[in-house]
């Protein structure tokens, strides 16, 4: 993990060195190329294909701007269809199922997460 905040981070820059262990995907990895462990915050890439993870049952706040791909959100108020340039929001304690229909690539930021370094420990060794 860098100790600096980048400038610039280019898709691939940064290895996809994590992977999901509470989604049902064919395949999800990500990476997480800034930290700030105060504030809980994670700011990375992620590359997820079909399946799907529920939200709303973590502490943490998960925006993610789609890039590439397609996916359904699916609430309590309905399911809406999401793309390249849209922006979800997952906020802990409101049920969001993130359905993915179509290989997604897409930029996250999780804050006021509790433990980052054991989260992550715990994803690194997922993906070995």
């Amino acid at each position: 993990m860098p100790s600096e905040r980048p400038d610039i981070v280019r898709w691939g820059d940064v290895p996809m060195d994590m992977t999901s262990v509470v989604g049902r995907f064919d395949r999800s990895d990500f990476n997480a190329f800034y930290t700030d462990r105060e504030r809980g915050m994670a700011v990375g890439h992620w590359e997820v294909a079909e399946g799907y993870e529920e939200y709303g049952m973590f502490p943490q706040t998960e925006v993610l701007y789609i890039v590439e791909g397609t996916a359904k959100v699916q609430t309590d108020d309905g399911e809406q269809t999401v793309g390249p340039g849209d922006t979800v929001f997952a906020h802990p304690g409101r049920r969001m199922r993130l359905v993915v229909a179509e290989s997604l690539r897409v930029f996250y930021v999780t804050a006021g997460m509790e433990d980052i370094a054991d989260a992550q420990a715990i994803r690194r060794r997922a993906a070995e």
